[in-house]
């Protein structure tokens, strides 16, 4: 099979994490679990976007929901397939400090 009859594998995972929530909900639980609360305030975004790409991260098994006893408290958070966009997420972060502020200040001048 040649390169040209396989799926590109960097389009096929921008599908599977792209869009800026899911991006932005998997950079967040790299710190730890957190509650429903906790990413809609971090992220805020309506409860209606998160909802729907924390169940779309959930079938692609990247996150998944804990639930905690006593009182009743559910958690987010990444699994290993999850844990392992770290340095994914962090060569974007580490991109965006050195060429978006530079762009921002240079649009400024």
């Amino acid at each position: 099979m040649s390169s040209r009859d396989r799926p590109c594998p960097v389009i096929q995972g921008i599908m599977e994490i792209g869009g800026k929530w899911k991006l932005a909900i998997i950079y967040y639980l790299l710190e730890g679990p957190k509650t429903f609360t906790d990413l809609k305030n971090l992220l805020e975004v309506n409860s209606k976007i998160l909802s729907d790409n924390l169940k779309d991260l959930e079938r692609k098994g990247i996150v998944m929901r804990k639930y905690r006893y006593p009182p009743l408290r559910v958690t987010y958070e990444l699994t290993d397939k999850g844990r392992e966009l770290k340095n994914v997420i962090e060569a974007i972060r580490v991109w965006s400090e050195k060429w978006i502020e530079k762009t921002v200040e240079e649009r400024g001048r």
